[in-house]
């Protein structure tokens, strides 16, 4: 990575309350949040290029499909 690019930071799953800390890194790097909305267009989505460069991936607890052990 050049001294001219930012890294950037991807955020899965949407942010309830430290928004303010989230906005805050956009001081240190880039932040950016995917356009697909399930597995199948994300995986298309990184194939395009558009994530390059993404050092960190934050996922939250809510972007996380919950299976059961028991059904």
């Amino acid at each position: 990575m050049g001294s001219d690019m930012r890294p950037k930071v991807l955020l899965l799953g949407k942010i309830d309350h430290a928004h303010t800390e989230w906005n805050a890194l956009s001081d240190l790097a880039d932040l950016i949040e995917p356009r697909s909305t399930n597995r199948e267009d994300f995986i298309e989505e990184c194939r395009s290029g558009c994530l390059d460069g993404v050092l960190v991936a934050y996922r939250t607890f809510g972007s996380v499909e919950h299976h059961r052990s028991d059904r």
